[in-house]
């Protein structure tokens, strides 16, 4: 733990994980006629496979815009091999593990062999033209998870897969007070080589205090996702605010740079995921 000062949070909010929010049905949309930047309340779909893995599930259709380069995010806790080596093309896939896991997850794929994943590491796998993977706890393990499923660009549609793993005492954090924050890494080891603003992808793994706040700026053209991993969270922007449970979403729409308040009433632990996105 990187500060003594943020330690309540992490203690609290992150060890909450799924286990409560599994037992809720999800709520659908809400909407807001004003609403300009902050739109609609997603709540994730509940998915179960096996007996070894449960999450919240989010696809395209859920931010309302098949344009996005974000196809799919899955909040998942795993305790048992579920998924047999499968396929992938034409895809991203990044794996966080929150630092709540225990025990490790095994990552086997065409361009590392097997790679045994720990609490807070994260794995980004691209499949270029083709790649084939799996992903197996090992014994004991319980996996507390995110998975992002980023569409790949032009210019990576067809190339070789290639893949990088970031451990956790690699990850940068910032801690006061108040909060805590993982500047999650999302480049792989060809990012020097990114052309293409697709391909840009910032994440950030943040707890807050109750009573404490959090403000960040969304630079211009940029879209953003926040969800919310455990406890209450105002977000907060101009005149717009939503109030947002455990296992909901909500997307910023890009244009003007512009500042975000989270305020939660609660230990909160969000995630913040933000992409370039030209207007247009």
């Amino acid at each position: 733990m990187a500060s003594q000062a943020a330690s309540c949070a992490l203690s609290s909010a992150q060890n909450q994980g799924l286990g409560a929010e599994m037992g809720k049905s999800a709520k659908g949309k809400a909407s807001d006629a004003n609403a300009s930047r902050l739109g609609p309340i997603v709540a994730g779909a509940i998915r179960n496979v096996g007996t070894g893995f449960t999450s919240l599930h989010f696809v395209e259709d859920s931010f309302d815009n098949k344009d996005d380069v974000i196809s799919m995010l899955s909040h998942f806790v795993m305790t048992k091999s579920t998924f047999a080596p499968h396929l992938h093309k034409d895809l991203r896939i990044l794996t966080m593990l929150f630092e709540d896991s225990r025990g490790n997850l095994v990552n086997r794929d065409t361009t590392r062999g097997a790679v045994a994943l720990e609490a807070g590491d994260v794995y980004s796998l691209s499949s270029g033209a083709s790649v084939v993977h799996e992903q197996t706890p090992s014994d004991g393990a319980s996996i507390h998870g995110l998975q992002i499923f980023i569409k790949s660009s032009s210019k990576s549609v067809g190339t070789l897969a290639h893949a990088c793993c970031t451990r956790n005492s690699e990850v940068p954090v910032i801690a006061d007070t108040g909060h805590r924050i993982r500047i999650v890494p999302c480049t792989d080891e060809l990012g020097s080589n990114v052309r293409s603003k697709n391909d840009d992808v910032e994440l950030l793994d943040v707890v807050i205090c109750a009573a404490a706040t959090y403000e960040f700026g969304l630079r211009r053209d940029r879209k953003a996702w926040i969800y919310v991993v455990s406890g209450h969270l105002q977000v907060v922007s101009a005149e717009e605010n939503r109030a947002l449970e455990a296992g909901q979403l909500i997307t910023l729409s890009a244009g003007a740079q512009m500042n975000v308040v989270l305020a939660p009433a609660v230990l909160a632990h969000c995630v913040i995921l933000s992409v370039s996105h030209p207007p247009g």
